[in-house]
């Protein structure tokens, strides 16, 4: 009986991983790859921020905590913390997006890249953007000048 039991135990633990390992709800689905979203590194991420041959206007964000754009950040940057609960509707009040005008560019960086790409999905699927730059690998990389 011991042993039954035991194999059904083993079966369920088995069965319990196999199902935390499937995406099967709407909530747990991968996010798809975003054509808006642009990956960019330091040098073409500069670019698409100051180039003056370039009629597009782009707003720089800077997705960090206050503690880390306080410590240096690029120039010209509004700093926007998308940890915070409220980022989105933040967002829309800083850059005052309203419905039925045009849509930004939005360039968007954090410190390694994971939260701006965070950033850049909330963006988008909030209409808070046309198009969004993400600065690969974040600040760390970033060989421009930082300001503080």
């Amino acid at each position: 009986m011991k042993r039954v039991f035991s194999i059904l135990a083993l079966l369920l633990f088995v069965s319990a991983l196999y199902a935390c390992g499937q995406r099967s709800s709407k909530n747990n689905a991968p996010v798809e790859p975003d054509e808006r979203i642009i990956s960019l590194n330091s040098d073409d991420f500069e670019h698409a921020l100051y180039a003056e041959d370039s009629d597009e206007l782009v707003i720089l964000l800077d997705v960090r905590t206050p503690q880390e754009y306080a410590q240096g950040h690029l120039k010209g940057a509004i700093n926007i913390d998308v940890k915070e609960k409220k980022f989105v509707d933040n967002v829309i009040e800083t850059l005052k997006i309203k419905e039925g005008r045009n849509l930004p560019t939005i360039a968007v960086y954090c410190r390694s890249g994971v939260r701006s790409v965070k950033a850049a999905n909330l963006l988008l699927e909030k209409k808070c953007a046309q198009k969004v730059y993400n600065l690969e690998k974040g600040i760390l990389e970033w060989r421009g000048e930082i300001v503080q």
